[in-house]
């Protein structure tokens, strides 16, 4: 089965950051339904920004939600509701990245991370994204056998 591992310090870093994330999204969700087109400030820009950048870093290029998107434009200041959508946006890719992390243990019927430390085990929630696991050649083989 193939899945991908994931060191400590990045579990971390998920746990801490898709909260930041979520607090964000939900304040700025606010802010948007008073007046959709209003610019962000540059004081909670620079707070979006920072946790894109940390997410960037997580993510990697190939999980970002947006190819050529890094952060939001500081000089060209966005509004609140490009904000909610960037931030939406990420915090699925995170769930995404998260749940080709985490594996079903079927002894003890617990979700856990699949972490290169193999004396520490790290629970986790169920996934919200689907698995697509590749077989390896010998379960192919022995399937065309049968």
């Amino acid at each position: 089965m193939k899945q991908e591992v994931v060191k400590l310090k990045d579990i971390a870093l998920f746990d801490r950051l898709r909260p930041q994330l979520s607090a964000l999204l939900d304040e700025l969700k606010e802010l948007s339904k008073k007046k959709a087109d209003a610019a962000i400030s540059k004081f909670k820009l620079k707070l979006v920004n920072e946790k894109l950048a940390e997410s960037n870093g997580l993510l990697g290029s190939g999980n970002k939600p947006f190819k050529d998107f890094d952060l939001l434009d500081v000089d060209n200041v966005p509004t609140t509701s490009d904000a909610v959508i960037v931030l939406s946006q990420y915090l699925e890719a995170l769930e995404t990245w998260r749940s080709a992390r985490v594996f079903f243990n079927e002894e003890d019927r617990e979700w856990y991370w699949n972490n290169t430390e193999e004396s520490s085990w790290v629970r986790a929630k169920p996934p919200r994204r689907s698995q697509i696991i590749e077989a390896n050649k010998e379960d192919e083989t022995d399937d065309e056998e049968e």
